[in-house]
């Protein structure tokens, strides 16, 4: 074997001498005393007795976990609902402000436009009236009679 094959074929003896190792202590449970939890073992009962309530505690904090999932599921429910109903008022709320400020400005521009025929429409009458008056417009000087 070269050297590059025998370093590749270490790491798969040694994997192989854990399982074996792992296997014996597992099968050989009456001449061995496997320490679990900090405590001895005495016989393949005992550690039933030690796997079943193991087991039990699992299983109730699997269930206590689950119900916990459920209750932050709804909680996470009721604020998405909450927050969409806001959210709609606050879309809803901008909507109807755009929509005034678009009448406003509406009403300006039109306001505005009247303003300026009012306006336009005084300067022709008093051009108007100028010329029939035929009212000599005034100059740089007046003079006091």
């Amino acid at each position: 074997m070269t050297e590059a094959e025998d370093e590749e074929s270490q790491p798969e003896s040694e994997d192989q001498d854990q399982l074996q190792l792992f296997q014996t202590s597992v099968t050989d449970n009456s001449s061995t005393t496997p320490v679990t939890n900090g405590t001895q073992q005495t016989s393949m009962t005992d550690s039933t007795d030690d796997s079943d309530v193991r087991f039990e505690v699992l299983v109730k904090e699997r269930d206590a976990l689950r119900i916990e999932v459920t209750q932050l599921r709804q909680s996470l429910e009721k604020l998405q609902a909450n927050h969409q109903t806001s959210l709609e008022s606050v879309q809803q709320e901008l909507h109807e402000t755009q929509a005034g400020k678009e009448n406003a400005e509406e009403q300006y521009q039109t306001l505005l436009g009247r303003v300026n025929t009012i306006k336009a429409q005084l300067g022709e009458r008093l051009k108007a009236d100028a010329v029939r008056r035929n009212v000599p417009k005034p100059t740089g000087s007046m003079s006091l009679i």
